[in-house]
């Protein structure tokens, strides 16, 4: 997989189907979403080329924040967790705080929660 680093804030990921795109896209995301403010995903935008790839990082996304905020997985055997929680420097009760309050806001505000194409993104330039 080849990462271009444009800046601290601004990375490609480049690599073939099955590499583990989404994995490494999702994992980044909650890092950035569970190691800053609760509702940074007001600040955040995920871009994509298709419409079944926005469902499956919007899932996921959703998916993994449930998986770290139920009390029924052991965390310390989810590669994802223990990645989010060797990056961001914290433990499993807090991961799994951090992941229930992202899960409410985002819930609870959804359409702030911005994984779209790049055609949507570029007719929201074109528009405003």
């Amino acid at each position: 997989m080849e990462i271009q680093h444009i800046s601290p804030s601004f990375q490609i990921y480049n690599a073939s189907a099955g590499s583990g795109k989404t994995f490494l896209l999702v994992q980044k995301y909650l890092e950035t979403l569970l190691g800053g403010q609760q509702d940074g995903f007001h600040r955040m935008l995920a871009l994509t080329f298709t419409n079944k790839a926005v469902f499956e990082m919007k899932f996921r996304i959703l998916k993994q924040l449930h998986a770290f905020a139920s009390n029924e997985n052991d965390l310390l055997n989810d590669p994802m967790a223990i990645n989010i929680m060797r990056s961001l420097s914290i433990d499993v009760p807090l991961l799994r705080k951090r992941a229930r309050n992202s899960m409410q806001l985002i819930l609870h505000d959804y359409a702030a929660f911005d994984v779209i194409t790049l055609d949507s993104f570029t007719h929201r330039v074109i528009r405003s």
